[in-house]
């Protein structure tokens, strides 16, 4: 018995101008094996929470504080 004849389409023909480049992406599979250096901190998300309940804001690794600021009214 012969073996079967395989057809092998010929490559893509080159197109002046036109390249190819190969780029390296990531997916994360397991957040809890990511290295800590890796993490960073939700500025955004500490501040809604600080902001909505003051110094009642008890985030591990934060410290809520209270500063005074000075408002002058605007010009009438």
């Amino acid at each position: 018995m012969a073996a079967p004849v395989v057809h092998v389409p010929p490559a893509a023909p080159k197109l002046a101008g036109v390249s190819a480049r190969k780029v390296w992406k990531y997916r994360v599979v397991n957040e809890a094996l990511i290295p800590r250096q890796y993490l960073t901190v939700d500025h955004a998300a500490i501040g809604r929470v600080v902001s909505a309940l003051g110094g009642r804001a008890k985030i591990p690794g934060i410290e809520v504080y209270e500063e005074t600021v000075i408002a002058v009214g605007g010009r009438r």
